[in-house]
């Protein structure tokens, strides 16, 4: 009698595996998802190995222990997950990623969509960016840089020609010149590191002056969506300017410097424009110094007070 799940259509099986793949997390003491589901029987292999789909993620969690198996990854076994995938578009999410990953990115350049990268050193991470800069990304939207162990480490360029589509970026304690982003439609800039330091303070160096930030807004027309965790420092001085910001639909600000309305009052908002404050209890903000005009327009939204941090916003901004 035949087993229940061999009756099961390849192509519906096909996407069961790629449904299960998404949602699993890398084992820290054991093999890669992919190798694990794999390996349940011959039937499994055999789809997942005419699946490219199946292959087109690569994930590494940031609580994975630098002797894991996974860490290690072997070249063999990345170039079978990439011989396997074919021409399917990739996805690479890694927190300090090995060194095999990062030398097979440039010859997979024109496959990948979304590029999440995180370095132990900000000078490994300036190379690497240093690196892409000799291939081309055709099809990469997404892009992010993290630097768990430096604040404020400034990148080289990244040119049009070599990201031609992107359109969003997250950078954590990490500058960059934005000349060349014109084009952007997502930004994130978070000066919290994902790992800190004991010695560090609650509230570490920010990214951005007051006025820097405005003028990185000003070169950013396109942009739709932007968040800011502890960017921005204080600056005394007055500024008086406004950029215009005529696309952007949401602003998402977590732990922001004391001039949260001086910067919401420097950027001309569309009246649909969401703005999201989530900031500790300790941090006192001015709510009350923000104009009838200004908080009707731009339908603030503060947030309670919450332990911990994550580069992700709340799902229900």
């Amino acid at each position: 009698m035949s087993r229940p799940i061999s009756r099961i259509p390849t192509e519906i099986l096909a996407d069961i595996l790629v449904s299960a793949i998404q949602s699993m997390q890398p084992n820290i003491h054991g093999k890669a998802p992919h190798w694990r589901i794999r390996s349940v029987c011959r039937l499994w292999k055999e789809v997942a190995d005419t699946t490219p789909q199946f292959w087109s993620e690569i994930r590494f969690p940031a609580v994975l222990q630098a002797d894991s198996p996974i860490r290690q990854l072997k070249p063999k076994r990345l170039e079978g997950h990439l011989r396997l995938s074919k021409d399917a578009p990739l996805s690479i999410d890694v927190v300090v990623a090995p060194r095999p990953l990062l030398e097979a990115v440039p010859r997979i350049a024109h496959r990948l969509v979304s590029l999440k990268i995180s370095m132990p050193q900000a000078s490994r991470l300036e190379a690497f960016v240093d690196q892409l800069a000799k291939s081309t990304f055709p099809h990469l939207r997404e892009l992010a840089l993290e630097s768990l162990d430096a604040i404020g480490t400034s990148l080289s360029r990244l040119h049009p020609e070599v990201f031609p589509i992107l359109q969003n970026l997250t950078l954590r304690c990490l500058r960059l010149d934005f000349a060349s982003l014109t084009s952007l439609k997502s930004l994130t800039l978070i000066a919290i590191p994902a790992i800190q330091p004991s010695y560090m303070s609650l509230f570490p160096p920010a990214l951005f002056s007051f006025a820097d930030l405005l003028d990185i807004l000003a070169q950013l027309p396109q942009l739709t969506d932007l968040t800011l965790k502890r960017a921005c420092s204080h600056d005394t001085s007055t500024i008086a300017r406004t950029v215009e910001l005529p696309r952007l639909e949401s602003i998402y600000i977590h732990n922001e410097c004391t001039q949260i309305v001086e910067l919401l009052q420097s950027i001309a908002l569309r009246p649909s424009t969401a703005i999201i404050l989530d900031i500790d209890a300790e941090r006192s903000v001015p709510f009350i110094s923000l104009s009838k005009q200004s908080a009707t327009r731009s339908g603030i939204s503060p947030l309670p007070s919450k332990t911990g941090s994550s580069m992700d916003r709340p799902s229900n901004r």
